[in-house]
């Protein structure tokens, strides 16, 4: 494994914040997978995994908090544009929509928000330090919660610090953000422009102190202690059972035993036969009953596909090239926390980046692999150099 470099480290940070950049400067509209990746970029395969794994949370998540952020300051700072209307500019499809999200975050309605958090009137100061209800809670080096809240309150006092002034300027601003061309934002050579470049930093008038950019600070202790191999792997010829479906131990195990009993009787599970695990979709964007998990064994090419196909057995080949593998003895509830130490701890440390081949987990003696675990598991991620 490759030691722990700083310069790493700052590369997987400017790429994840210029998909942070990329979805500040206009978070109400709709993003593709193609375009979020495209702006790091990243593999769009894995950008879902280090995403999350950088900044601690989802994307759907990271946009849901941008536009309830964004409608928060417009409620409280430009007082004269509707309820309705406030919704409809921070991407909601409907204010009944709005109102139900709003509440969930702020546990109150967009209207009574906006009647205890009126800067221009005072109104409620006691209250106003909790204007943002920590919206920055991830990015501690971005301007973050404490920032915000010394912010609103000073500006309950008359001193509004960071946060934008109260009026008619403000209010001209936020109408305007979405007309004005934005700067382009610096990519790499190699990128093809894409639209919605950011404007700067000082230009997002719901956002004074700019966008919550990430600083990355792995673990390096826990990152050396990983016992991650980057080699070169084969390809693969399997036989598999496919679960479509929620992702959980108690629809993905039988399937897992239904296989190891069909390719048992054909004399196909031997001692020392790998077995892999493949979860094809993120249930973040694909819905849970649509997921897609493939259990499979490797089989060798004398096996006949036909024959198996009649015991209702399906054979795919895996691609072989360039993987790290993250082999440990994991547990039934451990797979998580594997894969997020993967991409949240070594990956950024290792100069290496995700490449488009699917990811999967080893099992490296399927015979051998206790019913109730832990397991002898290799987590096994594509990579090229970074």
């Amino acid at each position: 494994m490759r030691p722990v470099r700083e310069d790493t480290l700052r590369r997987y940070e400017a790429r994840i914040n210029r998909v942070i950049d990329h979805i500040a400067a206009d978070p109400a509209r709709e993003f593709t997978l193609d375009e979020l990746a495209g702006a790091a970029p990243f593999s769009r395969f894995h950008f879902h995994r280090i995403f999350a794994g950088l900044t601690g949370e989802t994307v759907q998540a990271f946009i849901r908090r941008l536009r309830m952020d964004r409608a928060a300051n417009m409620l409280a700072f430009a007082p004269d544009v509707s309820v309705t209307d406030v919704a409809m500019y921070c991407g909601f499809s409907s204010s009944q929509n709005f109102a139900r999200a709003f509440r969930e975050r702020f546990s109150m309605t967009p209207s009574e928000f906006r009647r205890r958090r009126h800067y221009r009137t005072g109104a409620d100061r006691e209250g106003a330090c909790c204007l943002l209800a920590d919206p920055f809670r991830a990015y501690p080096s971005a301007g973050g919660a404490a920032d915000i809240v010394s912010a609103g309150a000073g500006a309950a006092n008359g001193n509004a610090g960071n946060v934008p002034a109260a009026g008619v300027e403000y209010q001209q601003a936020m109408r305007g953000a979405a007309d004005r061309p934005p700067p382009r934002h610096p990519q790499p050579s190699c990128m093809r422009p894409l639209p919605g470049n950011p404007p700067a930093q000082d230009e997002i008038p719901w956002l004074p102190d700019g966008p919550p950019h990430v600083r990355l600070d792995p673990d390096s202790a826990r990152s050396d202690a990983m016992n991650v191999d980057v080699k070169e792997m084969p390809a693969y010829r399997v036989a598999y059972l496919r679960h479509i479906g929620p992702y959980a131990s108690e629809t993905i195990g039988p399937v897992w035993g239904r296989l190891m009993a069909l390719t048992g009787q054909r004399g196909l599970l031997r001692p020392g036969v790998p077995g892999f695990g493949i979860s094809w979709d993120n249930p973040e964007v694909t819905p849970p009953e649509h997921c897609r998990y493939d259990a499979c064994i490797e089989i060798g090419p004398e096996v006949d596909a036909l024959e198996l196909a009649d015991a209702g057995i399906s054979v795919q080949n895996l691609p072989g090239g360039l993987y790290a593998e993250y082999r440990s003895m994991i547990a039934c509830d451990g797979f998580f926390k594997a894969w997020n130490d993967m991409y949240s701890q070594w990956l950024p440390a290792s100069g290496w980046q995700c490449d488009d081949r699917p990811g999967y987990e080893l099992y490296h003696d399927m015979l051998g692999c206790p019913p109730e675990g832990p397991w002898d598991v290799g987590i096994c991620v594509a990579v090229r150099p970074l």
